[in-house]
């Protein structure tokens, strides 16, 4: 991967890791939409499709007027460290 890549995907690493610690403390329904466009929207500009669909889902059952569910916050979580884990073996990769 070109470097300029890597840096976006250490910026991308950076925004989920502090996003979805935001989503994990929310304390009213309220604060759940922006948390979860915010992560849809990073998520489908680097092609993390499966952190995308998840908050598009999310976001849409809290649109639907659904309360959030404990089970997809976690797969949320689930699919951001598995991108993480991707991501970290990307810049081990160009330390090599």
């Amino acid at each position: 991967m070109q470097t300029s890549s890597l840096e976006v995907l250490a910026m991308f690493d950076e925004t989920i890791q502090a996003y979805m610690a935001r989503l994990r403390g929310v304390n009213a329904v309220s604060d759940y939409a922006p948390i979860l466009h915010t992560l849809k929207g990073a998520a489908a500009g680097v092609g993390a499709v499966g952190i995308a669909t998840l908050a598009r889902q999310a976001e849409q059952a809290l649109k639907d007027g659904l309360p959030p569910q404990q089970e997809a916050i976690d797969d949320i979580g689930i699919a951001v460290e598995e991108v993480r884990a991707f991501i970290a073996t990307q810049i081990v990769d160009l330390d090599d």
